[in-house]
């Protein structure tokens, strides 16, 4: 066991003074991008800080890390440079490469293609996030997929958007496994499917999480997963909510795809710990004094302060060529734009 550091008030109290929103609000405002091909249905923004809801799967314990520090970012964000894939992908390629074949991993390449061809300024699937516009259009959402039990893994997020891309996720539900490529077009069209469209918002950027009670809730999971990584999380808790440190202990998934193979890990982001001390030690000193610093528990070898989470059981290979060749095809034309 570790030496445990609580702050006074325990869970009750940390996380109860709300972050300052919205981030990137001094940056200059940039004239919304517009394309011909484009419906009504379908929105691209630039810069802009709105309110939007999310889903929030914080059993996935990559999700629950980010949902504890509060963030919620795309691996597109245009900040820095791309990397990384959106959580909804490495999940489906994950479970293709365990269950085996699954079409919906496969028509999610092939729609990023699509989009690719003839939507380009929308929001990529493969690396964006995914919200909706109301939290009602949420919790239909999870009526839908018969996952109500979820509901409280739903929160309102302050997000800071490069490009918002909204389209029916009717489309993905009813096609994502079939066979039929038709309706792809359709989906980046902005069309709706039947009578009971379900607005889903894919969005570039950055975002605060807003449901206090979830982050408690995935801070805990992470204590009791990796104890000796919370000074690391505490930090990272405190650093972005106080001093918006947006990469601080940034943990992200990634594939990379060659020679057959399709290897998925993950990665976390401590390059800016020294770099940024004195205002990572303020964050920690400001949440302390009011007494909501998140507890945390450094290893008793008295040598280190804090480990890395360890994302092992979460990553795997899968040897299927016709996918790999199609991911390399599709980095390789991003890369191009």
């Amino acid at each position: 066991m570790g030496r445990f550091i609580t702050p006074t008030h325990g869970y009750g109290q940390f996380f109860a003074s709300d972050p300052r929103p919205p981030l990137r609000s001094c940056l200059p405002a940039r004239k919304a991008v517009q394309d011909a091909q484009f419906t009504l249905y379908v929105v691209v923004m630039s810069q802009s800080n709105v309110t939007l809801y999310a889903y929030l799967n914080i059993t996935n314990p990559m999700v629950a890390w980010e949902v504890a520090i509060g963030r919620i970012r795309s691996a597109c964000d245009t900040t820095r440079e791309q990397f990384g894939v959106s959580v909804w992908s490495y999940s489906l390629l994950r479970k293709f490469s365990t269950e085996g074949a699954d079409r919906r991993f496969i028509n999610e390449l092939l729609l990023e293609s699509v989009r690719q061809q003839t939507h380009p300024l929308a929001v990529s699937r493969l690396a964006g996030v995914y919200f909706f516009e109301s939290e009602g259009d949420a919790h239909s959402a999870l009526d839908r997929w018969k996952i109500p039990e979820r509901k409280p893994f739903i929160s309102e997020v302050s997000f800071s958007a490069n490009n918002l891309t909204k389209v029916d996720s009717e489309w993905i539900t009813s096609y994502l496994g079939s066979e039929k490529r038709s309706w792809m077009e359709d989906y980046w069209q902005g069309k709706t499917l039947g009578v009971r469209p379900l607005t889903e918002v894919l969005a570039s950027g950055i975002g605060m999480v807003r449901n206090r009670e979830l982050r408690v809730e995935a801070y805990k999971r992470v204590a009791n997963l990796w104890p000796h990584s919370t000074p690391l999380l505490s930090m990272a808790c405190s650093a972005f909510c106080e001093e918006q440190l947006e990469d601080i202990g940034l943990m992200k998934p990634a594939l990379i795809g060659g020679n057959g193979v399709v290897s998925g890990m993950h990665y976390i982001f401590i390059g800016n710990l020294e770099k940024n001390q004195e205002k990572i030690v303020n964050a920690v000193n400001a949440c302390k004094k009011r007494g909501e610093l998140p507890p945390a528990t450094i290893p008793s070898d008295g040598k280190t302060f804090f480990t890395l989470p360890d994302m092992s059981c979460m990553n795997f290979d899968f040897k299927e060529a016709a996918a790999a060749s199609l991911l390399k095809s599709l980095h390789d034309a991003s890369c191009d734009v």
